[in-house]
């Protein structure tokens, strides 16, 4: 792969010229703002490669004050590449998961407009033109806050929720994330089992390609089955407790409740559940309108569950479990 210096706003900037999309490494003053000097590597690039790219860029600051910055900036970088060089680490790519500041942060552009054009998120606050991904930043947010080793997601239509988590899993270094869809369609299979279904999870080859292209296929595992099917067997499975559960599936009443305590089920105290459609007016007259209700369910219990409703676009609540055998007092 080839690099070829581009100008932008008087400073050099390397570009890839072949090449997954490149992810983008920030040079910042002391106050945290981003300089107009920029490395850019691709996934693959090794880190001989990096510092042979990085000599070739030139201060671009204005004063002399600015250019202490860059060069400081470039003098923490260069030592960055020479303390992997001492480690006998530059012939290896640098991969996520290594302590340093050099870590992979999955959330550039290239990649958010891939998720929008792609994950196709619905109700989740999101505005495609200037690339923001609404709800899945908290999604990505608290996962990469919360470090869980177990992400559980029952329902997607086409894998936002999922991608947003796994994401953040990916970028952590540590978890797995288990989905559970058993891909019905409106058309196929109607109303009484799905709404929102597209019958995206049918074939396991596209489930992987799918989540291969956001880099996650190895972080997501699909149980293609109802989910009241997945907690009959969850012991069977080998599956740890959950730490951060996503539940978007049935909306019926009876089915948001089963999911929410199937899911305090095999839950720890302080484990986080999403429950997403709680702001959809509609279909408080119709069957699938179970969550508005069940949060109201909830809310009965203070001591037991604590909670924060977003009522915006489709909504969606966070409840933290502060007593995880509250799950026997339910029906």
């Amino acid at each position: 792969m080839g690099m070829e210096p581009l100008v932008m706003g008087g400073c050099a900037v390397l570009r890839a010229r072949a090449g997954p999309p490149p992810d983008e490494v920030g040079l910042r003053d002391r106050a945290g703002r981003r300089k107009d000097s920029r490395l850019r590597r691709s996934g693959t690039m090794y880190g001989a490669d990096c510092l042979s790219a990085l000599q070739t860029i030139h201060p671009s600051a204005s004063n002399e004050h600015e250019r202490s910055h860059d060069e400081k900036s470039r003098y923490h970088l260069r030592a960055a590449f020479k303390e992997r060089e001492r480690k006998g680490l530059m012939d290896r790519p640098i991969i996520q998961g290594e302590e340093s500041w050099m870590n992979q942060f999955s959330l550039n552009p290239v990649l958010l407009k891939d998720i929008l054009d792609h994950a196709k998120p619905m109700g989740h606050h999101q505005k495609v033109r200037n690339l923001n991904l609404g709800f899945g930043f908290i999604y990505y947010g608290v996962v990469r806050a919360l470090r869980p080793k177990h992400t559980l997601v029952i329902g997607s239509g086409y894998g936002f929720s999922v991608i947003c988590l796994a994401l953040a899993l990916k970028d952590n270094g540590v978890g797995s994330l288990s989905f559970v869809d058993p891909s019905y369609s409106l058309l196929k299979d109607g109303p009484a089992k799905t709404v929102g279904g597209r019958n995206t999870w049918k074939d396991p080859d596209d489930v992987s390609r799918h989540f291969g292209r956001f880099g996650v296929d190895r972080v997501v595992t699909h149980f293609k089955m109802a989910s009241n099917e997945f907690f009959t067997g969850y012991k069977g499975l080998g599956l740890p407790k959950v730490d951060v559960a996503f539940i978007d599936g049935n909306h019926s009443f009876e089915n948001v409740r089963d999911d929410f305590v199937n899911v305090v089920k095999q839950s720890r105290k302080n484990t986080y559940v999403f429950l997403h459609d709680t702001n959809i007016y509609v279909r408080e007259m119709l069957r699938h309108a179970g969550v508005k209700k069940w949060l109201k369910v909830l809310r009965q219990d203070d001591q037991a569950f604590e909670m924060v409703d977003f009522p915006f676009s489709s909504g969606v609540a966070l409840v933290r479990i502060v007593e995880p055998k509250v799950w026997k007092q339910f029906p």
